[in-house]
């Protein structure tokens, strides 16, 4: 009983003790102030990280039509197979975090495309009335005229094609001279560049389909896969001598789709520049 007593006395003590620490703590401000800020920074602290922790998290979500298209497909599966997609979007969130497509060509080459696809699909036609189509027709009068000669630069590929349609994407995204074009492609046993050649010359030199084919394409524009007897070549035809112009009537068709990929082609070229301002290379 006295060891309780003197534990409860000892205790009390203390206790008392405390008190008069804490009323000399109160009556120093300095200490006030210092116990106040650091109380203050613990829960600004705790409260930033919280922050910190819901900003940095990806919301994923499927839309109202994907889940509708599971559930079709999956019946009572759908649980199953929504946290499938809700793995695929974490992965895939995951992989543009780590800028994954930088070192992965396959992966880059996928992107690229899409950008592609985006561009192309940006490109709005306007239908045209049938006055533009005659003044298109009038001005390029020479893609409609039965034509003497031509004169022409190529680039050839025996077995690169790959790198013949590298080519021909990026001369509808930015204009290729075809003056520079010497040492591209693959060796030809010939010349790069023909000047007023008929159509029975390009047929000896080249063979009968590449010289039917060389004189029914558009000038100022880049060809591709014209095949000839010795494999593929790009086609740049820069001058046409012509006999006699078609009647409207009978190239109308031509026409229209002549106008209709020039506008689709000026749109792309002036798309990509406009992207290309945003980069320095």
């Amino acid at each position: 009983m006295n060891l309780l007593f003197n534990d409860a006395f000892i205790i009390l003590l203390i206790y008392l003790g405390m008190i008069k620490i804490l009323q000399k703590i109160v009556q120093e401000p300095l200490v006030v102030f210092l116990l106040l800020g650091f109380i203050l920074y613990l829960y600004y602290a705790n409260s930033t990280e919280d922050d910190t922790t819901i900003q940095s998290k990806i919301e994923i979500k499927l839309s109202s039509y994907e889940i509708e298209v599971l559930k079709r497909n999956y019946g009572q599966e759908i649980e199953l197979y929504i946290q499938d997609e809700q793995r695929k979007k974490v992965l895939l969130e995951e992989s543009i975090a780590l800028e994954l497509y930088k070192n992965d060509m396959q992966i880059a080459n996928r992107l690229i495309e899409k950008m592609e696809f985006i561009l192309l699909g940006s490109v709005e036609y306007k239908e045209p009335s049938e006055v533009e189509l005659f003044n298109y027709y009038t001005k390029h009068i020479d893609d409609y005229s039965k034509v003497q000669s031509l004169s022409f630069s190529h680039i050839y590929f025996s077995s690169k094609v790959n790198n013949m349609n590298t080519l021909y994407t990026l001369s509808t995204y930015i204009n290729i001279d075809p003056k520079r074009t010497e040492n591209m492609g693959d060796v030809f046993d010939g010349a790069n560049k023909y000047e007023n050649i008929t159509q029975d010359e390009v047929k000896e030199k080249f063979g009968k389909y590449f010289a039917s084919k060389l004189f029914g394409l558009k000038k100022d524009t880049w060809h591709k896969g014209v095949h000839s007897k010795y494999g593929q070549h790009l086609v740049f035809i820069s001058k046409k001598t012509n006999a006699k112009p078609y009647s409207f009537d009978i190239v109308e068709d031509r026409v229209y789709s002549d106008y209709l990929q020039e506008q689709r082609d000026k749109i792309i070229k002036k798309a990509y520049k406009e992207i290309l301002q945003n980069y320095a290379l």
